[in-house]
């Protein structure tokens, strides 16, 4: 009776994806303590230091790909460390958003308004992630990556037109 929310921190590795099982730790702990319906927050969070991730595209990669899997694993808040830091999660310089914040901003858009219709997953042979969305008036997209670099990848038929991280 003394909390109001579930809170904690995403600093594990430079691999998005690893939070995946820490937040199902996370869930499983609050459904032994009868919390599940608690709201459920990253209260801060980055893949750590710049310097151990330091390619500018990997890191634009991490910080849409942690979005993505936070949202679709059920954390409704995620408070980026941060942009303006020049040693940690770094995203702006010279007080513009660089190549890790335009993808904060590119992702954001993706999100707002939007409901996830299809639970980010990866399939099993191929290793690609999915996550599907809707928005108003039947719009329907697709979030799609591999974590382990390129990889071709060929969409359903009704997505006919497609974003990169940088908006184009």
């Amino acid at each position: 009776p003394y909390i109001d929310i579930m809170a904690f921190h995403t600093y594990y590795t430079t691999t998005a994806e690893d939070i995946v099982p820490v937040i199902q730790c996370f869930q499983s702990t609050m459904a032994t303590y009868g919390i599940s319906s608690m709201p459920f927050w990253s209260t801060e969070g980055a893949w750590g230091n710049d310097s151990d991730l330091p390619g500018k595209d990997d890191q634009a990669g991490y910080v849409a790909r942690s979005y993505l899997l936070l949202w679709s694993n059920g954390v409704v808040r995620h408070y980026w460390y941060a942009w303006n830091d020049q040693q940690t999660g770094t995203l702006e310089a010279d007080g513009k958003a660089n190549t890790p914040g335009t993808a904060y901003t590119q992702v954001e858009s993706w999100m707002s308004g939007r409901t996830m219709k299809t639970l980010c997953s990866e399939d099993s042979k191929s290793k690609i992630w999915t996550c599907g969305f809707t928005g108003s008036n039947g719009y329907e997209s697709q979030a799609v990556w591999h974590a382990g670099g390129n990889k071709s990848y060929t969409a359903p038929d009704e997505y006919v037109n497609y974003l990169d991280l940088t908006g184009k």
